[in-house]
């Protein structure tokens, strides 16, 4: 973390990946002054400047698609990049566990990634997880207990949903059904799951192999894997993912006390 020369503040670099475009357009429309960027490894991002309530924040932003693999990847490729002080994930999710709604807010707290295992006579799970820094969670906990989300065009504040900070599973599955097979073994094998993604585990994954590298993923539930259908998202997924867009851009007080 640097601190400006114009008026002492704290300033840090934010690496922020989405999977989606709607999820892209939530996080850049909290930017200013942004100017387009092609790393090295020939990804397009964003880069802009976004005003923290402590820290003044220069956040690198690109869409990257859907799965582990492909995360980890431009995890690795952004880091080495940008050399960042935090890099999140922010999108959208599918909520597991029946205490959630529309539109509330997952953090990780954990999380697992189900495929892997022993595929014998039956399927034998090997789990694989990775945890968001105690100090960080605190943080996240701060913020949740605040008014997070900004008032309207209107001038009116929103009602505010619900924000879990809990464990998540991550796969390379599009799951549709709490029925389905996938959704049984994550049931019965990471019973404390709340909700379902397909890139966390990857980011974690690679961020976790840069000693002290904070990394978090936060995700909007847009729907509850029975009501998913395409209508849907295209109804749902935009609210959700502001709203993961909006909690993420308050947790803006300074990263290096969380590390």
């Amino acid at each position: 973390m640097e601190t400006t020369a114009e008026d002492g503040r704290p300033r840090a670099t934010a690496v922020v990946l989405t999977e989606l475009a709607l999820e892209y357009d939530a996080v850049r429309a909290r930017l200013e002054s942004w100017e387009d960027l092609r790393s090295s490894g020939g990804t397009r991002f964003e880069v802009g400047e976004f005003e923290g309530a402590h820290v003044d924040w220069h956040v690198c932003v690109a869409e990257i698609g859907p799965g582990n693999e492909d995360a980890a990847v431009e995890t690795d490729r952004a880091i080495s990049e940008f050399d960042p002080d935090v890099i999140l994930f922010v999108g959208v999710a599918g909520g597991f566990k029946d205490d959630l709604k529309h539109g509330d807010v997952v953090v990780v707290e954990k999380v697992y990634s189900y495929a892997g295992g022993k595929a014998a006579e039956e399927f034998y799970p090997r789990p694989e997880a990775f945890s968001t820094l105690r100090s960080l969670g605190q943080l996240v906990e701060t913020v949740r207990r605040g008014r997070w989300l900004v008032a309207d065009d209107t001038g009116e504040f929103p009602d505010q949903p619900d924000v879990q900070f809990k464990p998540i599973a991550a796969g390379p599955n599009v799951i549709t059904s709490k029925r389905s097979e996938v959704a049984e073994r994550i049931k019965r094998h990471y019973n404390d799951t709340v909700a379902v993604d397909m890139e966390s585990a990857g980011m974690y994954r690679v961020a976790q192999r840069y000693a002290g590298l904070p990394a978090l993923a936060v995700r909007g539930i847009s729907d509850l894997l029975d009501d998913k259908t395409a209508e849907a998202d295209a109804d749902r997924q935009p609210k959700a993912a502001w709203h993961a867009a909006a909690l993420r851009s308050r947790c803006s007080m300074p990263w290096t006390q969380t590390t």
